[in-house]
């Protein structure tokens, strides 16, 4: 009779060695800075809720951005540990329409995303 299989205990080596390298591969990765996509999407729902105020109480809205928070004359937010921005300072005027076209870019320790902001509209594109 011929025996062409493995035995108990070959299985068993060969799934502790799986096990390991499975272990070692795929649980340890980089620790990874913080996110920056949620925190951009979150920066530009103030900015277009500060534009709908503007438009709805017929008054001018300023912003400040710095390297460390974003600034409305309502609210501070501050950003998280790892995050910063460029220095902008944004104005909406009653009719909406912002002061002058810029992009507004937020950095991390690998990724940059920058809020484009039109002239015309107002609009905010993320990229």
């Amino acid at each position: 009779m011929c025996n062409r299989g493995f035995t108990l205990l070959e299985t068993l080596f060969m799934c502790s060695i799986l096990t390991f390298m499975y272990a070692f591969f795929v649980f340890k990765r980089p620790v990874s800075s913080t996110s920056l996509i949620p925190i951009v999407y979150q920066i530009k729902e103030i900015l277009l809720q500060e534009q709908l105020t503007a438009i709805h109480q017929k008054e001018t809205r300023n912003i400040e951005i710095s390297e460390n928070r974003i600034e409305t004359s309502d609210k501070s937010l501050f950003f998280p540990a790892g995050i910063w921005a460029d220095v902008h300072s944004i104005t909406y005027f009653p009719n909406g329409n912002i002061n002058q076209a810029k992009s507004v870019c937020f950095y991390n320790t690998k990724t940059k995303l920058c809020l484009v902001l039109q002239l015309g509209s107002g609009q905010i594109a993320i990229r």
